[in-house]
């Protein structure tokens, strides 16, 4: 740097010396003549050091051993009648500037003092210039898996403060979104996401804009903490009988593999468990990793009816857990499980059917409730009438193609058959299959609906010497 803070780079293998302003602008340059050999003025060859002072640059040829000597005053191309001199205005300067100058031929007075002209004044007007802004490239943030993060857009512009920078959006990211007004910007990463994301950007002064830039998005993943939801419908049990527990685990960590702990609340606590070979779990169980969503399957027996406090726990490879809190309300239960025995096929010479739908009060591991109110119910489609329908316990009635049983209460273990015969219409034809839904229900909960229907197609087979039937 000189005294006037002009800089002086020395680029030896362009063999040459710059120099620029002292906003940091380029403001000429002098090339070597020559590659140094020659003892010619101009002639510098390799660069290999600099300085400077208010009236001289040097610069110093380490190979030869040589420092050449070059005049730094900003007065160039004297001449009889003129000198050439550069003008460089300060930087975003507008408007009138000027200078003065003498000359001198080297005479002195008898006082030995240098003879000058009157001093001259040289106007400068110093419009403006318009410049293109550039966008900042490169620029990157770190961002944290599912959390908005704040963001600045950057641009330059040589013409600084005389003009008004605007910033514009032109490609947005593609695994998350940006909200805010150009440039303080937010970027919010989609659920989820880690990786690499980015988006383009320009800057504009009014009149030009810049090319567009980008800028990266690095989303560094977190642990996501698994999301546990029980099948809140399920949750009623009978004293005695398997009670089913369902539900879901969600993980985005697809790799992670989840533990799950059960307190049934009755004292027994269960761990992970696994499938066995008869199909029943050791224990509760979810599905193996590689799915989002995981399904979760216990099983439990309660002795006795109650409100028990229900407590599922899952828990990722980082510790990190998701615990559901529920009450399990058991009760005393009849189970009623309806069965059908019998025929099922008729033919043109034996258009007749007869089965048996029988009810049968299943006991629980230990106790168990009479079964009241005992209804049973069974529709046959268009092709069969029912004929008949009997039990000894309790009533029945049979008309076109609805039945309407009440039977008897039921002891846990007791069975009550109903007799049904049916009759094919003329007009079913043979290979027609006709529907049969039966259904039972009583006064009482049932732990296991699933077994309250028995359902069955009746068809009409051609006449042969033989009919086999169930």
């Amino acid at each position: 740097f000189d005294r006037n803070d002009v800089l002086y780079v020395g680029d030896g293998g362009n063999q040459r010396v710059q120099r620029f302003s002292r906003d940091g602008y380029f403001a000429g340059e002098a090339r070597s003549s020559g590659d140094g050999s020659s003892f010619v003025l101009g002639d510098f060859g390799g660069v290999s050091n600099i300085a400077v002072n208010g009236h001289s640059f040097y610069i110093v040829d380490t190979y030869r051993e040589i420092v050449h000597t070059f005049d730094a005053a900003v007065i160039h191309g004297i001449d009889e009648a003129s000198a050439w001199v550069e003008y460089q205005s300060e930087n975003n300067f507008v408007g009138a500037d000027s200078f003065t100058f003498s000359a001198t031929d080297g005479f002195r007075n008898a006082a030995g003092e240098t003879l000058s002209s009157p001093p001259a004044t040289v106007q400068v007007n110093v419009t403006r210039n318009f410049r293109p802004p550039e966008a900042t490239a490169g620029l990157a943030i770190s961002v944290t898996e599912d959390t908005p993060t704040p963001l600045v857009l950057e641009g330059y512009d040589i013409d600084g403060a005389l003009d008004t920078l605007t910033f514009q959006v032109t490609t947005q990211p593609g695994d998350g979104a940006l909200s805010g007004a150009p440039p303080n910007l937010t970027y919010t990463p989609n659920p989820n996401f880690a990786g690499e994301d980015y988006f383009s950007f320009t800057v504009s002064d009014g009149r030009f804009t810049s090319q567009a830039a980008e800028f990266i998005l690095d989303v560094v993943p977190v642990n996501d903490p698994p999301v546990l939801t029980l099948d809140e419908a399920n949750l009623r049990a009978g004293a005695g009988y398997p009670f089913t527990l369902a539900g879901t685990a969600l993980d985005p960590e697809v790799e992670d593999d989840l533990i799950v702990q059960i307190n049934w609340g009755d004292g027994s606590t269960e761990n992970e468990g696994a499938p066995q070979s008869d199909g029943t779990l050791s224990g509760p169980v979810l599905d193996a990793s590689g799915d989002i969503t995981r399904t979760l399957r216990a099983y439990h027996t309660y002795a006795s009816p109650g409100a028990y406090p229900l407590v599922v726990t899952i828990t990722d490879p980082a510790g990190a857990t998701a615990t559901v809190q529920r009450t399990v309300t058991v009760e005393a239960m009849a189970d009623l499980a309806l069965r059908r025995r019998g025929g099922t096929a008729a033919a043109p010479s034996r258009p007749t059917v007869t089965y048996e739908l029988a009810v049968v009060n299943l006991p629980p591991s230990s106790g168990g409730v009479t079964a009241s109110a005992i209804t049973v119910r069974e529709t046959l489609d268009a092709g069969f009438r029912y004929r008949t329908a009997s039990t000894s316990g309790g009533s029945c009635q049979a008309s076109g193609q609805n039945l309407n049983c009440t039977l008897d209460a039921l002891a846990p273990g007791a069975e009550t058959v109903i007799r049904v015969v049916a009759d094919a219409a003329a007009a079913t034809a043979v290979g027609a299959e006709v529907a049969a839904q039966a259904t039972v229900s009583a006064g009482q909960p049932d732990p296991l609906p699933a077994n309250n229907r028995a359902d069955a197609r009746l068809t009409m087979l051609p006449d042969a010497d033989f009919l086999v039937d169930t």
